[in-house]
């Protein structure tokens, strides 16, 4: 579980602080990709004998990866508070037509907005990925799960 949740949670870690630069509502299309996957590594790395077993260790695994992504969110949302910041934004609204506001209000949108959606995509990340992570584990007891408990028995019986 360690090592699939450390695997996929640094790399939710770079996708996520990548994709935050640009805007943290893309993050959501990479969530069930980085789930499923870590529950299914977790299933590689260290198999268990039971279905419910495996989906609660690739649940958890996924849970621990989308802490990964969460402090990547984070430190995407901080530079790019840093680099764009409420005059690059209220660009941005101008270039498209739209009235930004008076600076001091724009200000308080802009650092509002920016904390409130990272903390929300943040949580809904992390259940996302605690809940594909399930399906991973699943879909990783599916495919070969059940081989590894016919070679138990197997085994079990031969001796």
């Amino acid at each position: 579980m360690k090592k699939s949740a450390l695997i996929v949670g640094g790399i939710a870690f770079i996708f996520s602080a990548v994709l935050t630069l640009v805007s943290p509502f893309l993050l959501p299309c990479i969530t069930p990709f980085l789930g499923i996957s870590a529950g299914y590594i977790t299933g590689l790395f260290e198999p268990s004998y039971t279905k419910k077993d495996a989906i609660k260790m690739a649940s958890k695994a996924a849970a621990f990866a989308g802490l990964g992504m969460l402090v990547g969110q984070v430190f995407g949302a901080v530079m790019n508070g840093l680099l764009v910041g409420p005059d690059g934004a209220a660009l941005v609204l101008e270039s498209f037509g739209m009235p930004a506001g008076p600076p001091e209000q724009m200000a308080n949108i802009y650092w509002l907005t920016l904390t409130l959606s990272t903390a929300c995509i943040s949580l809904f990340n992390i259940a996302l990925m605690a809940a594909l992570g399930a399906l991973g584990g699943l879909l990783w007891w599916q495919f070969s799960g059940k081989e590894n408990l016919d070679k138990s028995e197997i085994s079990e019986n031969v001796e």
